[in-house]
């Protein structure tokens, strides 16, 4: 088999895998938060429930060939719709206790929502990673991550982190570190306190990723870093939470200098682990289904209409424009390393490279053939 340098034949073969499936679902694109860096306009509303049911259609259709489901969860702030995460997360579950496929799952959240029980009803789910992000300590993280009222959010999710560290439930928090030009020292400060109260809890771990401009509205208020710059916040950082707990010194990562945008649905091991990175974008057999049932592979670049692939239908049957998903395997074809760790680069500021939105042929293609 060929396959790119750094890219090991059994991730590569996982790619076409027609056995593994993975969803990333925006059950809401509506967020309680209004981070200063934020890309997302907030428009689309709560997954309808015709949605939902086309989902739960896709899921049982899937079923008797898969032998690995992976959920990812996304928003706006999914928590929002709790309700539908635990409603789909339950079908799937049942589908995987039936036919004897693993399940797995992880949210990309805010943590303001994430209380002991919901949490532990999650993880019964499998639904047992996620992903927050800090920008600091207290006043330093609430300068750029507040309520859409404009409240503070620091107290609320630390006060849950600690109740997460309670449950003696297996699971995994990966706390995305973002940092700023201007935020050492409260990311200082963070962590000190973040190896104290979870060195040495191996379900912890620190992930250190740069603020970067993403579009929309937000982009603009973004200073950019150099690598060099962020390299020296990273390596001045472990330094300190390893002076303050010696275990933190297998968990902790940072993906700063990596090509494009890491999603909630790698786990601490996967960002971890020395292989080299291939974006779900660039997978065949990953889609990501957006609040209004259209369909999509990027959960960054969503006002783009290269990201509008088609939709899915009530009753799990997924129409497609075969045409525009095939730019996004790009990568694929070419072997090359940085269109695989982020295929849509090569797609944002392409002209004339897509039809306009609505006038493509869609192509109906049922997903269990």
């Amino acid at each position: 088999m060929n396959v790119p340098k750094g890219v090991s034949a059994a991730q590569w073969a996982s790619c076409f895998s027609s056995g593994i499936q993975e969803v990333i679902i925006l059950p809401t694109e509506h967020c309680n938060f209004r981070c200063t860096y934020c890309y997302e306009d907030f428009k689309i509303g709560r997954m309808p429930d015709r949605v939902q049911r086309g989902i739960e259609n896709l899921l049982s259709m899937r079923a008797p060939k898969l032998h690995l489901l992976r959920f990812s969860w996304f928003g706006g702030e999914p928590l929002l719709a709790w309700d539908i995460i635990l409603r789909l997360s339950r079908h799937a579950f049942s589908l995987s206790q039936q036919h004897g496929f693993r399940l797995s799952g992880g949210l990309t959240t805010n943590g303001y929502l994430l209380s002991k029980d919901l949490a532990a009803e999650l993880i019964s789910l499998k639904q047992d990673r996620f992903q927050i992000s800090i920008d600091g300590w207290q006043e330093g993280h609430d300068q750029t991550r507040r309520m859409a009222n404009g409240q503070t959010t620091f107290d609320s999710i630390w006060a849950n982190l600690l109740t997460l560290r309670s449950l003696q439930e297996q699971f995994e928090v990966a706390l995305r570190l973002h940092l700023t030009s201007s935020n050492t020292a409260s990311m200082k400060e963070l962590c000190i306190a973040l190896a104290r109260e979870f060195g040495s809890d191996s379900r912890f771990s620190m992930n250190f990723q740069d603020v970067r401009d993403l579009g929309g509205t937000g982009g603009p208020r973004v200073i950019p870093q150099t690598t060099q710059e962020v390299r020296k916040q990273v390596d001045y950082l472990t330094r300190v939470l390893i002076a303050n707990n010696h275990d933190t010194t297998e968990r902790i990562s940072n993906n700063f200098d990596t090509v494009g945008e890491s999603a909630g649905s790698r786990s601490a091991d996967d960002i971890r682990r020395e292989e080299t990175y291939i974006c779900y974008a660039s997978k065949p057999n990953s889609i990501l289904i957006r609040a209004n049932g259209r369909l999509g592979k990027c959960t960054v670049m969503f006002d783009n209409p290269a990201n509008d692939i088609g939709e899915i239908l009530e009753d799990g049957t997924l129409a497609i424009d075969n045409p525009r998903l095939r730019r996004w395997f790009h990568g694929l074809e070419s072997m090359d390393l940085d269109a695989l760790a982020c295929p849509a680069m090569a797609l944002r500021n392409v002209d004339n490279l897509l039809d306009a939105p609505g006038n493509f042929p869609i192509q109906i293609r049922a997903v269990n053939q």
